[in-house]
């Protein structure tokens, strides 16, 4: 299991402020069976896009669930994501050594 990310705050209309929490959070298992390794992942990315001047920000999420197989020592790539508010890409490896 593993997190990063930040807080951000966001202002309500009655005046008090909500955090909402912005980053990456995946959540891996392996199996091992005969040599054949699977991993299975949830993997959840959230992100802030760049508010006009006095508008609330625009929060993006994108969640996936991986479950594969991989060759032990080779870097295998088992998921790419776009985010389409912040127009980046993310491309999720998996190394089991």
């Amino acid at each position: 299991m593993g997190r990063a990310g930040n807080l951000i705050p966001v202002p309500e209309a009655n005046g008090s402020t909500n955090w909402v929490e912005v980053g990456v959070n995946i959540d891996a298992k392996v199996r091992e069976l005969n040599r054949v390794y699977a991993p299975r992942a949830k993997l959840e990315v959230t992100s802030e896009g760049k508010p006009e001047p006095l508008e609330q920000p625009t929060i993006g999420q994108m969640r996936i669930s991986v479950s594969t197989t991989v060759v032990l020592g080779k870097t295998t790539q088992v998921a790419c994501l776009d985010d389409p508010v912040t127009q980046r890409r993310f491309e999720v490896d998996a190394l089991l050594s």
